[in-house]
């Protein structure tokens, strides 16, 4: 059940830009482009050990496990409510982000 999950978020403004979450977790976190900051493209993309890995790895602590709740009111408000919750589709989620997020961020 989504609504009683834990999802990964990531406080951009408080990412230094690193990469370490990004080569550790590669399905499920990204380097935004424009700032260098990274983001969540796809829930449960890597194992839940090479996530916690990547957590753990972040030297400003911005990576936080949220309610699904808390993730809809952590999301600009431009940025698709799917985004960062697909749970399969690699592609779907990469095409998503594309389109939208890299432009307006």
């Amino acid at each position: 059940d989504p609504v009683e999950r834990e999802f990964c978020y990531v406080d951009e403004h408080t990412c230094i830009g690193c990469t370490n979450c990004a080569m550790i977790a590669r399905s499920t976190f990204f380097m935004e482009e424009s700032h260098g900051r990274a983001r969540v493209f796809l829930q449960d993309g890597d194992s839940a050990s090479a996530v916690e890995e990547a957590i753990n790895s972040c030297p400003v602590d911005c990576i936080h496990p949220v309610t699904f709740q808390e993730l809809q009111v952590s999301l600009p408000p431009w940025l698709p409510r799917s985004v960062g919750l697909y749970r399969s589709s690699k592609t779907k989620a990469t095409t998503t982000l594309s389109t939208t997020s890299h432009d307006l961020w």
